[in-house]
Order: structure tokens, then sequence, then C-alpha cells
């Protein structure tokens, strides 16, 4: 890196910054729970055996939900379809899951037999949010 690094505007002291609170999608008190209508869906793994893709496209299993889901039946291990590019890619304990919010789920599935969830070797390498 070239020049002097600087603290943005946003930070505090000691790895403490400050933030909005609709920057926060996930917080931890014991267990993780999201921050207003967001969710975390655990992406599945491809089983066609003629796909070159590794995961499914928009689908997954609710992994970390909210009440706004739960009043329409959606809890977490459901497997849900959720619009396209709405996924935005997270590290959390060391698996790798998409926030979205709430509006962006589409379909609860029934579950499926042979369903596997995705998780690249690089989540567990230590990039995450714990």
């Amino acid at each position: 890196m070239k020049g002097k690094s600087v603290n943005g505007s946003k930070y505090f002291k000691d790895d403490l910054y400050f933030a909005s609170e609709s920057q926060i999608y996930l917080y931890n008190n014991g267990i993780w729970n999201t921050n207003k209508d967001f969710c975390f869906i655990k992406p599945l793994q491809e089983n066609n055996e003629f796909s070159v893709e590794k995961v499914k496209k928009n689908v997954g299993i609710l992994k970390y939900g909210n009440s706004s889901l739960e009043v329409l039946g959606i809890t977490t291990g459901d497997v849900v379809g959720f619009k396209s590019n709405r996924e935005f890619e997270f590290v959390v304990d060391k698996q790798l899951l998409y926030c979205m919010e709430s509006n962006d789920i589409l379909i609860k599935y029934e579950h499926e037999e042979n369903q596997r969830e995705y998780n690249p070797s690089w989540a567990e390498s230590g990039r995450r949010i714990n």
C-alpha cells in the first residue's frame, strides 16, 4: 500500500466503529440475531451431475430468520427460494451465508431429500464474523 493509512470517519477507537442501525445485519448476544428485516440463507450444493455450478441458484436453507418471516410460517431450517442478485455473501462462524431482506424471499419449498449445504473451503479459513 502506498501512502499513509488513516482511519475513516466512523472509527471510534481500538477496533470500534460507529454504525447506523441500518448497517447492522446480525448481532450476537449469546446467540445470533438478525436486525430489522434481514435474514441469512445457507446456500445449497448443486446436485445435478450435468451442471458446472457448485451452488443451486436462488435456493437455500434459512439459517437466521426474523419475526416477519415467522408470521408467514417460514422458520429456521426451511428451504426457500429468493430473488436473483439479492444475496450478499458473509462468513459467519466459518459458514458461507447470504444476507438479504425478508421481502427477497419468494417461496418456501417442501424439504427435498439429498439436499446438501454448500460451504467453500475459503469460508473456513478465518475470514469470518463471530
